[in-house]
């Protein structure tokens, strides 16, 4: 039996041409090009990962632990075209780099070849009335293919309203009321071209251990994902984050798991908390959001790539850092369930 498998950085794009999960091969073999890249106008270097779907007899697994299988040598030329209000402006060409931290899996690692550039400063995204950015991914595989893909990237004037900051100076407070029901609000405006928003937080506390002063964070995961169909009348984000989330992460993880270690800590002092805003834009949500169970399956794979298959999209990341409300900080110290985590008014 004849298996396809499409090989990507990080997830693995899979199809069939029937409804029983049998791949039916009734014609030549035709090369096709898969094409993955976020781009953010923060990296310093963007990568642009290519890959070829790739045919066999015998057992796909096999054939998916060959590099040669899905990757690309010499021949393959791979750009990104920056576009300004409908005009080419600057070309970048991208180079392959041999990269050693692919994780383990099905597909071949550590190593692969992914396409690099220095991309600093070359990709914009300040969206106003009278500017338009469009980045283009083109790929010239080695049957002569012209294999292309368009993103806008997230623009950078995100705002948040909630917490407030004072306007004096002072970083916004971020209260976490020490009650069953306690919460507190969020809220934010929708930045250009960003339509699923991951919203993420860390919690920044010192403790003194062995008489050193150790600068240590937590972080909270998924506190909310939020697509742009979540835009409320106003025309900005908002949702309640409930308290006893703080109060359970900080239990769960202040504390060392070794004993010995945590023994050794005399007392801790509460710092700052930062959430992040992690956007992206539209075309990674849906590649992102695909049923995949398995190597074979009935579920039509996303693509915005023109003569291939795969994403290009963008990505950003913002932070906003507040203060630790008093009455969070004093809860932590002087709420006796909280004894053992050896907070402080320090």
């Amino acid at each position: 039996m004849k298996h396809i498998l499409l090989p990507l950085l990080f997830l693995v794009i899979l199809f069939t041409t029937s409804c029983d999960n049998t791949v039916q091969m009734t014609s030549d073999w035709e090369e096709t090009t898969i094409v993955y890249c976020l781009l953010n106008p923060e990296d310093a270097v963007s990568y642009i990962k290519v890959n070829k779907a790739f045919l066999g007899e015998g057992n796909a697994l096999v054939m998916a632990a060959i590099r040669d299988s899905s990757e690309y040598g010499d021949g393959v030329s791979v750009s990104l075209e920056k576009y300004f209000n409908g005009k080419l402006v600057e070309t970048i060409v991208f180079e392959p780099t041999e990269i050693d931290n692919k994780e383990d899996g099905d597909f071949y690692n550590p190593y692969q070849t992914v396409y690099a550039a220095n991309t600093l400063g070359k990709i914009e995204n300040v969206y106003n009335s009278d500017s338009s950015f469009l980045y283009k991914v083109v790929v010239k595989n080695l049957s002569g293919v012209i294999v292309s893909a368009e993103t806008k990237v997230v623009g950078n004037e995100l705002e948040v309203r909630k917490p407030v900051t004072p306007g004096d100076g002072r970083l916004a407070p971020i209260s976490f009321i020490n009650t069953s029901v306690g919460s507190t609000s969020i809220a934010f405006n929708p930045v250009d071209n960003g339509y699923l928003y991951k919203i993420t937080g860390e919690f920044f506390f010192k403790e003194i251990i062995d008489g050193d002063t150790i600068d240590r964070s937590i972080k909270w995961n998924n506190m909310r994902s939020l697509t742009a169909g979540a835009i409320n009348s106003s025309g900005y984000f908002e949702f309640s984050l409930r308290s006893s989330g703080f109060y359970t992460l900080v239990k769960d993880n202040v504390p060392y798991a070794d004993a010995t270690k945590e023994n050794k800590v005399t007392k801790r002092r509460a710092g700052n908390f930062v959430l992040y805003f992690n956007i992206a834009t539209e075309d990674y949500y849906h590649y992102s959001n695909l049923n995949v169970s398995g190597y074979n399956t009935d579920v039509v794979t996303y693509t915005n790539v023109n003569n291939g298959l795969g994403v290009v999209a963008a990505r950003s990341k913002f932070a906003y850092t507040c203060q630790l409300a008093e009455l969070t900080k004093v809860a932590l110290y002087e709420a006796d369930e909280y004894d053992y985590l050896k907070f402080v008014n320090w």
